[in-house]
């Protein structure tokens, strides 16, 4: 779970970019877990300063692996990518 302590949308932002690699492989880890599990959404972060959570819905799964791919590929990730493209295939058939 990642914790935001960021008080603005932008600085939240910031936060996400400077763990990029970090935030990619959580996420997809995340939602390949929810698939396999049934879960129609997912909590990726906390924001302290707002008190809230950032959550994804089961809508957003297909759209977030595929954006996500090629960041863990680039970390050479390889058993999550395989993950991710098995998960991929799943959202797509259903």
């Amino acid at each position: 779970m990642f914790n935001f302590n960021s008080d603005s949308v932008e600085g939240i932002q910031n936060e996400m970019n400077d763990k990029k690699i970090e935030f990619a492989n959580f996420i997809c880890e995340v939602i390949c877990d929810a698939v396999e599990e049934g879960l129609e959404s997912v909590t990726l972060g906390y924001i302290i300063m707002f008190g809230g959570e950032i959550f994804l819905e089961k809508e957003s799964y297909l759209k977030a692996l595929e954006k996500n791919l090629e960041t863990v590929e680039q970390c050479e990730n390889y058993e999550l990518c395989s993950r991710i493209v098995k998960t991929i295939n799943i959202l797509k058939n259903n």
